[in-house]
């Protein structure tokens, strides 16, 4: 599991991060000692941290969403050939709808 700040600005190096542990100087993240050229000058490459494009939509767990479509398809799509390529995307639609967020929607400046 991760977290998520928003309005957080992605630091540039080490020194800027809300994760570095100002008296022992080592990553709260992932309990490790940055080595003295990334202090200031860069985030390492062992880095955890990931920046959200912004603004940006609701975002939910796209491999949860395709499971969900190939039970879809598996249970129902194929069993009945009959059904029609609108009722299919009706069906998407909803689930999509449906897939919880894990992060709320950004509105633009």
């Amino acid at each position: 599991m991760g977290i998520y700040l928003p309005n957080m600005e992605m630091p540039n190096n080490c020194q800027e991060c809300v994760c570095i542990n100002d008296e022992y100087f080592y990553c709260q993240a992932v309990n490790r000692k940055p080595k003295d050229e990334n202090i200031i000058s860069r985030r390492p490459d062992w880095c955890p941290l990931a920046e959200v494009p912004t603004p940006h939509g609701r975002l939910i767990d796209a491999d949860e969403l395709q499971r969900q479509f190939e039970r879809m398809a598996n249970e129902e799509w194929n069993k009945n050939i009959a059904v029609s390529a609108a009722s299919c995307f009706d069906d998407a639609a909803v689930i999509v709808e449906d897939a919880p967020t894990i992060i709320e929607a950004e509105e633009g400046d």
